[in-house]
């Protein structure tokens, strides 16, 4: 577990978990069981940070590509606020905010991470959605960037 951050009663860290699996009620749910679309929202929190070795947290994450060891954000969402505080801000719809000095975070990939943070479940981006993104549209990018730099981009895309 993260530094300063506590768990709900069901497993997870809060700044990770989607509006709806902290206050069911709200998006007239009858309970909190995690969803697809909430592990969307999960997933998008976590690319909000993660670092493009592939790992977080010790696991390695084979379905983010490779970024030549650039970081996107290495930003922990919602920083050192307090859990209370981060309940709050997710269920009124705050959202963390773009980093101005993540030169690795491009606007395709920023716009992805905001769609899958909607309030509406149904918004948000499925799995192939995002591989895809994370897979094509991010590399191109950064392979644009840094044209000339000896790093082996993944472009495969799920059917």
């Amino acid at each position: 577990m993260e530094p300063g951050s506590t768990t709900t009663s069901k497993p997870g860290v809060v700044r990770y978990m989607a509006p709806e699996l902290l206050n069911p009620p709200q998006f007239s749910l009858p309970n909190s069981n995690p969803s697809k679309e909430s592990d969307i929202y999960s997933l998008a929190m976590t690319a909000y940070e993660v670092r493009s070795s592939n790992t977080i947290h010790g696991y390695r994450l084979s379905f983010i590509p490779s970024l030549c060891n650039k970081t996107l954000t290495e930003v922990l969402p919602f920083g050192n606020t307090r859990d209370g505080i981060i309940i709050f801000h997710i269920l009124t719809g705050n959202r963390p905010l773009r980093p101005q000095d993540s030169r690795w975070l491009k606007d395709q990939t920023w716009n992805m991470i905001m769609t899958c943070w909607s309030e509406k479940r149904e918004q948000r981006w499925d799995i192939r959605a995002v591989y895809n993104q994370l897979s094509v549209s991010s590399i191109q990018e950064i392979a644009e960037t840094e044209r000339g730099n000896r790093c082996a981009f993944s472009t495969n895309v799920i059917d």
